[in-house]
């Protein structure tokens, strides 16, 4: 039997994997610009290192209890990550910068989820690919 972690641990789990998370996008990127970096930060929000499943985890867990728990949900995390793909797409010359950062971002919260659900489907290389194939369409708009 599953004994339930109290939703503040969750969003304390949750929120010190976010910190760490930002540290390693921002290696990531390293000195990319342009359609490179768009590209590299949307790859990276798709990517799945096996340590992501279960924060993945903890983080729909999180998100499901904000009916109950409203405090509990960052609504910060979701703002930065949203800027961060308008100043990849303002940097990229993206045409609608907003539009090109909604999509990335919508994008990037559904393969969490999914990749729960698929681990094995949701491989790195497969997001990686369906990352370039959007950004190639959002370039092209």
């Amino acid at each position: 039997m599953a004994i339930p972690v109290p939703a503040s641990l969750i969003t304390n789990a949750v929120r010190a994997a976010e910190s760490r998370w930002r540290t390693d996008l921002q290696a990531h990127l390293g000195d990319l610009i342009g359609a490179d970096r768009l590209r590299a930060t949307l790859e990276w929000h798709l990517s799945t290192e096996p340590e992501d499943l279960p924060l993945r985890t903890l983080w729909v867990e999180m998100r499901a209890s904000a009916h109950t728990d409203p405090g509990g949900v960052d609504r910060q995390e979701p703002r930065t990550s949203r800027q961060e793909f308008r100043d990849a797409s303002v940097a990229a010359g993206v045409p609608d910068a907003v539009l090109t950062a909604d999509v990335p971002s919508l994008l990037t919260r559904g393969c969490h989820v999914s990749s729960m659900e698929e681990p094995a489907h949701w491989t790195p290389e497969r997001a990686g690919r369906v990352a370039r194939a959007v950004v190639d369409a959002l370039m092209d708009t």
